[in-house]
């Protein structure tokens, strides 16, 4: 299978024989998904960590697929299952991007989540197998009693019925050029008419969401067209499955299926400046010898431009490089295992022991300081210094493997029994840039590979130069095919002789 995000707001899947090489079909998966990050076989059943821009404005976003196709048939010609797919996770904060099996469990690393102001975090599974029931949760109600049927009319408006056709709640877009009811994956209802606006909503799903922005969706949301009625007993779900809209118990009734996964680890739980806690991003993650291991991911200048969003230009212009340096973060790097239980263990191997800390009100004349949604933000840009909200100092090394441009934990890969790591290294971009922004940029540029040494958790450098190629940043994925480890590399430098992403073999003896 191969997977990626399409312009239309869907996945966009490939099936392919693996024996062959044949492509067997293609499809735009409209379930309300827009993102998927990682696939991955466990215990002989194929997971898809995906995301749901719409969710992410009310419940999350992020959630699990598990595929139920039908191998053997479908390599007989018969690809009536190939697209056939059981949602066995929901509630996770923001788009599901990574996803491991570990003690008996899935575990799933999400992004962060910018409508929530959540960090990034890492989210176990109920105990496997993982059941496609879930509970149903009620979302909205019209708020009736003795409703038979709900008829979205010829002219436009939504009606609420008793069996005698009196009308118990309406929404009064009769004659407004209504086009189509819309069902959300939220839960929320809303009546479009041309181009898409909104003419009325039920104002609710999980969480009070924005009228114009949770438009995003209406392409592969699931519809009621004029004239289209829903009578007791009959159910209308949603795009993606999540929610359901039924006339039940005398009332219009939304509710949603929940599968909730637990989240056992958050950035909150590390970072001490919570307003930077916000932007940290889960990178890869990956059991090995009876830990499970993950980094995190740090978009260069993120904070700087929330800044702007959140204080103002004239705030943040008076000292851009102060609050860039001084709010930002390198790739930290966790181990743990018991996750859940009263044994549970979480170590810090590389990461911040002191950390900035946006300095607050009282340290300070008050005068000094500009409130936004975060907090206060002090104009000069000056921090304190905090410990890491875990209380540990790093086992191995400050973040970034020891260097502050290892920006992202990209990339980890079990292989000849070592564990090998790949980063997304900020030195070439940063090189061009006057006095680099203050940062230490003497390491070489190029994306870094390392070997974990699991008997003690630090790592040694497989490279430090993108394999020899300095304007590859970053390692975006490895995968090991006949006993040997390839790698694809990110780059931004397509018009440089050198540059362009590359995919590069390594064997065994190689790397040792």
């Amino acid at each position: 299978f191969l997977a990626r995000p399409n312009s239309n707001k869907a996945i966009s899947l490939f099936a392919f024989n693996g024996a062959t090489g044949e492509l067997l079909d293609a499809t735009s998966y409209d379930a309300g998904f827009t993102s998927v990050r990682k696939m991955k076989e466990i215990e002989g059943k194929l997971h898809l960590a995906v995301g749901s821009a719409e969710l992410a404005r009310s419940s999350g976003g992020g959630a699990m697929l598990r595929w139920k196709g039908e191998p053997e048939a479908i390599l007989n010609g018969d690809l009536s299952t190939l697209w056939d797919f059981d949602l066995v996770g929901t509630g996770m904060d923001a788009e599901a991007t990574e996803l491991e099996y570990f003690e008996g469990r899935i575990f799933a690393a999400s992004w962060p989540n910018q409508f929530s102001k959540q960090g990034g975090g890492l989210w176990q599974s109920p105990d496997l197998p993982l059941s496609t029931d879930g509970t149903a949760e009620l979302v909205w109600e019209a708020g009736v009693t003795d409703a038979d049927h709900v008829t979205f009319t010829a002219e436009g408006n939504l009606e609420v019925l008793t069996s005698g056709g009196m009308v118990l709640f309406e929404s009064a877009t009769a004659g407004m050029g209504a086009e189509s009811l819309v069902f959300h994956d939220n839960g929320r209802l809303a009546i479009y008419g041309a181009d898409d606006s909104v003419l009325w909503s039920s104002e609710e799903g999980f969480a009070p969401v924005d009228l114009e922005v949770n438009a995003i969706s209406v392409e592969s949301a699931t519809r009621l067209y004029p004239g289209d009625t829903l009578y007791a007993g009959e159910t209308l779900q949603s795009a993606s499955g999540f929610a359901t809209l039924a006339v039940a118990d005398g009332d219009l009734e939304v509710t949603s299926k929940s599968i909730p996964w637990t989240r056992v680890w958050g950035a909150e739980d590390y970072e001490p400046d919570a307003y930077i806690a916000t932007t940290y991003g889960m990178g890869a993650t990956v059991a090995k010898d009876g830990w499970i291991y993950w980094g995190t991911m740090h978009v260069p200048a993120t904070q700087l431009f929330k800044y702007v969003v959140d204080y103002g230009y004239q705030v943040v212009s008076r000292h851009p490089v102060k609050l860039m340096t001084n709010g930002a973060r390198a790739a930290s790097f966790f181990r743990a295992r018991n996750l859940g239980t009263p044994a549970q263990e979480i170590e810090v191997l590389y990461g911040g022991y002191k950390m900035t800390d946006g300095a607050k009100p009282g340290e300070y004349p008050v005068h000094q300081f500009y409130e936004g949604e975060y907090g206060y933000l002090r104009n000069m840009g000056d921090y304190k210094y905090e410990m890491n909200k875990m209380g540990q100092v790093p086992k191995y090394g400050r973040e970034g493997f020891n260097n502050a441009l290892n920006k992202y934990l990209w990339n980890m890969i079990n292989y000849n029994g070592d564990l090998y790591i790949g980063t997304f290294d900020l030195g070439e971009d940063l090189l061009p840039m006057p006095q680099n922004y203050g940062l230490n940029t003497e390491a070489a540029p190029g994306a870094d590979m390392y070997k974990l040494d699991t008997e003690n958790g630090a790592v040694e450098p497989v490279f430090l130069d993108g394999a020899v190629s300095p304007t590859s940043y970053g390692i975006r994925n490895t995968i090991v095919v006949d006993g040997a480890m390839y790698i694809g590399t990110a780059s931004n430098a397509s018009l440089d002789p050198d540059g362009g992403w590359r995919l590069m073999k390594l064997t065994a003896d190689e790397l040792d």
